[in-house]
């Protein structure tokens, strides 16, 4: 990355990655209800989606190549899968 992006989306891919494991422990260290921790997976996910969209900017942009960009889509893909079944396993 640029150095210029070092406090634009290098720190906004930062605090979407360290978002996810944080909202699922928070959900989980509650102990509260399944529809709070419920609530938590979803911000996960949607932190998940919102590193998408960084990823896909990246590209755009051509600060990361394709074989990269996919790479980190799948994987991205998979940890939201995961996420969706956390949440089904709930109900």
């Amino acid at each position: 990355m640029p150095k210029d992006e070092r406090y634009g989306l290098t720190s906004q891919i930062k605090r979407a990655a360290t978002s996810i494991p944080l909202n699922i422990a928070e959900g989980y260290g509650k102990n509260d209800t399944k529809s709070e921790v419920k609530r938590y997976l979803k911000m996960a996910k949607g932190s998940c989606n919102e590193l998408e969209v960084l990823m896909d900017m990246c590209k755009d942009l051509k600060f990361m190549n394709g074989s990269a960009h996919d790479k980190y889509i799948a994987e991205l893909n998979e940890i939201g899968a995961m996420l969706y079944g956390l949440m089904k396993s709930l109900n």
